[in-house]
């Protein structure tokens, strides 16, 4: 007995599994054929595949404890992703960086900072969010 699998009339591998990528969203029919020696079977599916969306995020930040020069702000991603979750967190603020949901960050002197956030979902899809910090002696 052997077996093949079709995806969208491209073959796409042999053996009783196989593992399929669906690269565009839409619909795609996958076939299996079963050769014996006595017969040919088939067996089809249609799979639905949904283009992934990416995380909808945004910045929380506030002092941390003493309010004192100088200024460490704690920032909070408040991130959630409609169809995965997200499983990376990357901040950036000048030449600083941070990983995770939560990041304290020490400015070097008085000023106005851009922070920026990337959060990554479990399928690879990416999102950026800017924040502003500013600290006037």
């Amino acid at each position: 007995m052997a077996v093949s699998w079709v995806l969208n009339n491209q073959a796409a591998g042999e053996g009783a599994a196989a593992r399929v990528s669906l690269e565009a969203p839409g619909e795609h029919r996958l076939v299996a054929v079963v050769k014996t020696p006595w017969r040919t079977l088939t067996a089809s599916r249609v799979l639905v595949a949904r283009a992934n969306t990416p995380p909808a995020c945004m910045i929380r930040q506030e002092a941390a404890e003493p309010p004192a020069p100088p200024l460490t702000v704690r920032l909070t991603a408040r991130c959630r992703d409609a169809d995965g979750e997200v499983v990376r967190y990357r901040w950036r603020a000048g030449s600083a960086e941070g990983a995770g949901p939560s990041w304290e960050w020490t400015a070097p002197k008085a000023g106005t900072y851009t922070v920026r956030l990337q959060a990554v979902d479990d399928a690879g899809a990416d999102a950026e969010v800017v924040a502003t910090v500013r600290w006037e002696p």
